[in-house]
């Protein structure tokens, strides 16, 4: 409750009191300025400057002075409300935003292990494909190895009796040709045998006849000598 307003400048530069304000008439209610200055934000300081300069300056009307406080007051709340709902805003935002997220990691994971099952499963029935292909290309393998000894067989037994003949034709013509070589080889052994033996035949008829010259020749030497 203001008892006595602060002096007011005249023309004449002389100073009047204030008269009192009446007990009966409203009254504007006592301002805590720092309470309003916290509640208040940065921007809203200007509200506290006008009410501050309304009231230690004493013009305007007792009702207009009361009523200033409620606008202000009617401002801050607005003001921390405005300042309160973005504020709520970006943790909806947020909270929602992060749920989403997690919803969006958890489809992922799961999308992740469905297609490292699909790849397991494709893999095994690669390997069991390949396999089974690798069993049958073996299988004919050794049909066709079994067919063509077959066949070898069957080819060799025929030739065989195909060509028996030739070769019992062929082995008795080298038995006698062996047969005559071995004659021949005892033939020339016998001639070698005669050739020395006429060698040294002719060796003793040569010495003979030396030995006949010689004796006639003695017997003429000895006749001649008588």
């Amino acid at each position: 409750m203001v008892d006595e307003l602060p002096p007011v400048l005249s023309g004449v530069g002389t100073t009047e009191s204030v008269p009192r304000v009446n007990e009966h008439e409203p009254t504007s209610p006592s301002v805590d300025f720092e309470e309003q200055e916290m509640l208040l934000e940065p921007g809203t300081s200007t509200i506290n400057d006008e009410s501050n300069s309304a009231l230690f300056c004493g013009a305007g009307d007792p009702k207009e002075l009361q009523a200033e406080p409620r606008d202000s007051r009617d401002r801050t709340g607005m003001v921390s409300r405005q300042l309160i709902t973005p504020q709520q805003q970006l943790l909806g935002i947020s909270t929602c935003s992060r749920k989403s997220l997690e919803q969006k990691i958890s489809i992922l994971e799961a999308t992740i292990a469905t297609q490292k099952k699909e790849i397991i499963l494709l893999q095994r029935q690669l390997q069991s494909r390949s396999t089974g292909a690798t069993d049958h290309r073996l299988a004919n393998a050794l049909k066709e190895i079994a067919a063509l000894k077959e066949a070898l067989n069957h080819a060799n037994g025929k030739a065989e009796s195909e060509h028996e003949p030739a070769a019992l034709q062929m082995q008795a013509t080298i038995e006698r040709l062996s047969t005559e070589r071995n004659e021949l080889m005892s033939c020339l052994r016998k001639q070698n045998k005669l050739i020395e033996a006429l060698k040294r035949q002719k060796v003793h008829l040569e010495s003979a006849t030396l030995l006949n010259i010689m004796e006639k020749e003695i017997e003429k030497y000895f006749e001649l000598a008588r």
